[in-house]
């Protein structure tokens, strides 16, 4: 199945970065996030950790 994807020209999407020592849990708490609260002005945040090949996302739907 061929993956679609639309372009956003102009658009850029902000990925905050947690420090190695302090990667966030799965475990349905938001305080991991609390070092970013000051920017939070959206419903889903992404995260990753330099050096790892993951993502983090919270949705507070």
């Amino acid at each position: 199945m061929p993956l679609l994807a639309w372009e956003r020209p102009g658009v850029e999407f902000k990925v905050f970065h947690f420090p190695a020592s302090q990667i966030p849990r799965i475990d349905g708490k938001v305080d991991d996030w609390a070092m970013d609260r000051k920017d939070l002005e959206v419903k889903v945040n992404v995260g990753r950790v330099t050096g790892m090949k993951r993502l983090y996302l919270l949705d507070e739907a």
